[in-house]
């Protein structure tokens, strides 16, 4: 494998890199997004007793979201990595990594200019020989550098909290009051059915036999 196969290969490394960092950072402001409009829809329906359309609304706006959020942060980076669709071209690579490594920028577009000038030459042998040994030549200086680095996949701590933050919210409520949140959720799940809201008291019955002679009283004790 030449120098300049080498520096494809690492350009490879790179973009993979590049488009994990957009895969972790997406799942993270996914997770944010669509948790905290879950909580505030559910919130809001507790408050409220939203009828049957306002709840169509709601759910027909919150899996919008969720299909905005997949396509916007998920989809085309997971594409992208796999190779699944047309992603980032090398020189759009080499401009992002010469970001990083500013030394090297304009001789990594050279060095992809040449390469593609080589694949395309009609020249004679003596000149493609020269061609090659600029690309060879150019290549080995580039080397040293790793482009992966270019890439700090620690930066997406930063957006940690967004999505702790609401999962944490979720789970108190699952534990501490899951009627708070499941019951608001069974209706906003169940837009096409209409809901009695339930009455601010209960009534507990405290009184345990029920039996009672024909014609007599009986006393029923409950407790509000």
């Amino acid at each position: 494998m030449n120098q300049a196969d080498l520096l494809i290969k690492k350009l490879d490394a790179f973009i993979r890199k590049y488009y994990l960092n957009q895969i972790i950072r997406g799942l993270l402001l996914s997770v944010a997004l669509l948790l905290i409009s879950f909580l505030g829809m559910n919130f809001l329906e507790q408050q409220f007793y939203f009828s049957s359309n306002i709840r169509w609304i709601l759910l027909a706006v919150w899996i919008g979201l969720w299909l905005y959020t997949f396509f916007q942060f998920l989809f085309r980076p997971v594409f992208g990595y796999f190779g699944l669709a047309k992603g980032m071209s090398y020189e759009e690579a080499a401009r992002i990594i010469g970001r990083h490594f500013e030394p090297i920028q304009d001789k990594l577009l050279t060095v992809l200019q040449l390469k593609q000038d080589a694949e395309k030459s009609t020249s004679s042998l003596i000149s493609m020989e020269l061609l090659l040994a600029s690309i060879e030549q150019k290549t080995t200086s580039i080397q040293p550098f790793e482009f992966v680095n270019a890439v700090d996949l620690k930066t997406n701590k930063k957006y940690l909290p967004y999505a702790a933050v609401p999962v944490l919210a979720l789970v108190l409520l699952l534990v501490f009051a899951p009627n708070a949140l499941l019951k608001p959720s069974a209706r906003l799940f169940q837009p096409a059915v209409e809901f009695e809201k339930e009455s601010p008291f209960h009534f507990n019955l405290l009184t345990k036999n029920l039996r009672v002679l024909q014609q007599n009283d009986l006393k029923i004790e409950v407790e509000l």
